[in-house]
């Protein structure tokens, strides 16, 4: 059985896994408004907020965008669309998951929503996220660039 994580542990892989997966979205949000706005100075927010980020469109909903224009560009990348959706469930388990079961032995864990029996494991999850995160940041950054994405040290307005 694995251990309890401790809460103050807890709290701070959540914040690293939400904080970084937030990070993750909104880079995907940029390549996919270079995309419909190529000419744009910046990152059209305007598009982003009114549309990117409106219920019901979820960061799997952006995910699966950015598949379509991949495949439109003739730049499938199978491997990058698996990670980001790893990224995104990885980020529903620590946004997500409190329940706490206790069973016959009177052990305590967070249940795993794929099969209720078992613990989740929130420092594999964590180790986990951290390793596909540091793989897919360069790629993200790389699509941004290549659809004439610019970064800047300072907001630009």
């Amino acid at each position: 059985m694995i251990e309890m994580i401790d809460e103050k542990k807890l709290k701070e892989l959540r914040n690293t896994v939400i904080s970084r997966a937030n990070n993750t979205d909104m880079l995907v949000s940029s390549i996919i408004s270079k995309h419909y706005f190529p000419g744009e100075e910046g990152i059209p927010i305007g598009f982003i907020s009114t549309v990117l980020y409106q219920n019901p469109l979820s960061f799997t909903s952006r995910i699966i965008i950015l598949m379509k224009i991949l495949k439109e560009k003739e730049k499938q990348d199978k491997k990058l669309i698996k990670n980001l959706l790893d990224i995104a469930t990885i980020r529903n388990i620590f946004a997500h998951c409190e329940l706490v079961i206790k069973t016959k032995d009177k052990e305590e864990y967070v249940f795993n929503p794929k099969d209720y029996r078992k613990p989740i494991d929130f420092e594999k999850e964590y180790d986990k996220f951290i390793k596909i995160d540091k793989e897919i940041g360069s790629v993200l950054i790389n699509l941004y660039k290549e659809m004439g994405g610019k970064f800047y040290d300072e907001p630009p307005f």
